[in-house]
């Protein structure tokens, strides 16, 4: 159960955030409903999407903001209370209010709680829409229950590996907040360092048909004593002492990085998609405190965590989408004044960065012909 109270003084928006806004409105304003904000990770799209969903409260809209993670309803409520707006949950467990004319709903619950179908939503905002717009709940709510409603998709990724979904195949409109380059010139994201180390031999490894490395093959490619121990070894070279996240294929290579670490004295602890949100939290404080350096992962850390003291990357699970590579190494790139870090290592341990490039130039969807639209770019480019 959570409850949500108002604020007195919003945050302050940056400058880029403001227009961001800005062009949203001038979309809208022209009548376009399904418009795509494209913000880099770090550069505050949950403010952005705070600061729309409190000016439509403010009059009178209905708003639906979905997630897909369970754990992105609590960050998102608190964002929301900043801005002063009360907030109803389609979300088991938490309390639900239909009166509040902001609803957070996690997809997995729309599908067990149907109330929302009738109800008259004037706004939808579709968090990492990259993952969630191609869904079944989210193409009936589009195309039957809510018809009429403005659409704004957010996400830092605007990629799939599917060559056949596209974001132009969703949404009408873009509006793109700086690429990190700028943002790291601005001086909104730390600078990040790369090392590629150690490869492994990925020949054998298969791909599947969504596009991405066959996991089981990859895990037999990566999760090897030798190559664990690498992983140890370098980050005592070129990171030790640093916050650390690391990003493995699946729980027991996680589990294995992890161990890795401990028997090295290197206070460590593993996450996954399994892990109780309350326990997830302990383990980020801990990170946070410094109690422990390095926190391996899998399907955990990709959305949703913020800890902006991490300056280390372990690129410990090879991936064949650009998306998912710059949520990996987006996560340390966050400021963090408290801890007056300046930079992020980013030790690449499977070839993602020779694969995909630096995250700095491949952020932002492709240009189109007409400034602000999608039409006539190829599904697969944007």
């Amino acid at each position: 159960m959570y409850s949500v109270f108002k604020a007195v003084i919003p945050p302050t928006l940056r400058p880029y955030q403001k227009q961001v806004i800005t062009e949203v409105y001038q979309h809208i304003r022209r009548g376009e409903k399904r418009i795509l904000v494209v913000a880099a990770t770090g550069a505050g799209k949950t403010l952005v999407s705070s600061q729309i969903v409190a000016h439509a409260e403010a009059r009178g809209k209905r708003v639906l903001f979905v997630v897909h993670r369970d754990i992105l309803v609590k960050q998102t409520a608190e964002k929301f209370r900043l801005f002063g707006v009360d907030c109803g949950f389609i979300k088991a467990g938490w309390q639900e209010n239909r009166s509040a004319r902001v609803q957070i709903a996690s997809v997995q619950t729309m599908f067990s709680r149907d109330w929302w179908q009738q109800w008259n939503v004037d706004v939808v905002l579709l968090d990492e829409c990259h993952l969630v717009a191609w869904s079944e709940m989210i193409k009936q709510m589009m195309e039957t229950y809510h018809q009429r409603a403005i659409y704004i998709g957010l996400t830092a990724t605007p990629w799939r590996t599917s060559k056949t979904q596209g974001m132009g195949d969703v949404f009408d409109s873009l509006v793109c907040a700086p690429m990190p380059q700028a943002l790291i010139d601005s001086g909104f994201l730390v600078k990040p360092s790369y090392y590629g180390v150690n490869l492994p031999d990925l020949s054998r490894v298969r791909t599947d048909e969504d596009g991405e490395f066959n996991q089981s093959d990859l895990a037999i490619a990566t999760d090897t004593p030798s190559q664990i121990a690498q992983i140890v070894e370098q980050w005592r070279r070129l990171a030790h002492g640093r916050r650390t996240i690391a990003f493995a294929v699946n729980v027991k290579h996680s589990k294995h990085i992890c161990s890795a670490f401990n028997e090295a004295d290197i206070p460590s602890a593993h996450v996954d998609g399994t892990t109780p949100i309350k326990e997830r939290e302990k383990i980020y404080h801990s990170l946070v405190t410094g109690n422990i350096l390095v926190l391996s992962s899998c399907q955990a850390l990709t959305e949703g965590f913020d800890v902006p003291s991490v300056s280390a990357i372990l690129l410990c699970r090879a991936t064949q989408s650009k998306a998912l590579n710059v949520q990996m190494i987006g996560r340390g790139l966050r400021l963090s004044p408290e801890t007056e870090k300046n930079d992020c290592i980013v030790l690449d341990f499977v070839g993602n960065i020779r694969r995909h490039g630096f995250i700095e130039q491949k952020c932002g969807a492709q240009s189109s012909p007409r400034p602000g639209r999608l039409g006539g770019v190829s599904s697969h480019q944007i």
